[in-house]
């Protein structure tokens, strides 16, 4: 008889299932929020920095890389909220 725990462990199960629950908050953040894509960037940096300084010699580095995609989302949620504030 197949079996899930064949395939995957119960570490990987309840890592989909944080990073799913994380997504849907960030996407629940960006829609109802009115700086939310802002704040969606403020999270990723969170994480990312979070996860550089637990494992800082991770290879690939999963970190820094967060970090910098959370801060270049912040920067666009800055910069669209200064364009809606132009009108």
């Amino acid at each position: 008889m197949f079996l899930l725990g064949d395939l995957v462990s119960i570490g990987l199960l309840l890592r989909l299932g944080v990073a799913a629950l994380l997504w849907v908050m960030i996407h629940l953040v960006i829609r109802f929020h009115h700086r939310g894509i802002e704040i969606a960037g403020v999270i990723l940096m969170g994480i990312g920095l979070s996860w550089w300084l637990i494992q800082p010699t991770l290879i690939p580095p999963y970190g820094p890389v967060f970090l910098i995609i959370g801060l270049f989302i912040h920067a666009v949620g800055c910069g669209l909220r200064w364009l809606r504030h132009l009108r």
